[in-house]
């Protein structure tokens, strides 16, 4: 990618069309806003694992009972990496709605993180994210949305949510699955590029130049953190 070569030009083209289709879908305000992965939880892992760069202990993640696993554990992790404080929003058992009281009660000036989905996995119940993103940010939180289960059936506007929103999806075409995410302009202000491997110790012999691979920015492309696809969460 990225190469003087017919074929690397083509790639970075395919590449570019993708990155415009995906932010169309998902109403981002900028193609350099998208980001593609192996999937949404490996997504949410890198995202997770970079917030938490930021975070000390004692401050508050909120998430909730009807969310997928996927959107919980990476979260739950910084409890123990972190010394965060994860707190639960309850479900209306009557309807499978989420309990905005709960939510209410959840949030206070510590909330860094609010992560909920968009609709239920389990249940199909579609959750009020524009004001659980108005909650989040009356509280200066950023909100991270899972709408792996929404986005085939509802249109998303993830830039009338405010640039501390992010989505993620998947699409399935099997045997590939990939995984988009929006995390508005302003997301490479929020943590540093991610370095993935080892940057070379010295030029290579052959006098070529070696390059370590970092992630692109704006738009925190190519996010990659150690250690996510160790983890034994399922991934989807």
């Amino acid at each position: 990618m990225r190469a003087a070569f017919p074929t690397s030009e083509e790639s970075d083209t395919l590449l570019a069309e993708a990155h415009v289709a995906a932010a169309t879908f998902l109403g981002a305000r900028d193609a350099d806003e998208v980001v593609f992965g192996q999937n949404m939880t490996t997504l949410t892992f890198a995202v997770s694992r970079a917030i938490g760069r930021t975070l000390r202990a004692g401050d508050e993640i909120v998430v909730t009972r009807l969310d997928h696993d996927a959107n919980v554990a990476p979260w739950l992790a910084l409890e123990e990496e972190r010394g965060a404080v994860v707190h639960w929003v309850e479900i209306r058992p009557d309807d499978c709605t989420l309990d905005m009281d709960s939510l209410e009660r959840a949030l206070g000036p510590r909330t860094r993180v609010v992560a909920v989905g968009l609709a239920s996995n389990a249940v199909g119940t579609v959750s009020p994210v524009a004001r659980i993103v108005e909650m989040a940010h009356d509280v200066g939180a950023w909100t991270y949305v899972d709408a792996v289960h929404a986005a085939p059936h509802l249109a998303i506007d993830a830039a009338a949510l405010g640039p501390t929103s992010w989505f993620a999806r998947r699409t399935s075409s099997r045997p590939a699955t990939s995984a988009s995410f929006t995390g508005g302009a302003s997301c490479s202000t929020v943590w540093p590029p991610t370095r993935s491997g080892r940057p070379p110790a010295s030029r290579p012999a052959s006098g070529r130049r070696a390059r370590s691979r970092v992630s692109r920015s704006p738009g925190c492309s190519d996010v990659r953190l150690p250690g996510v696809a160790r983890s034994g969460v399922r991934r989807r």
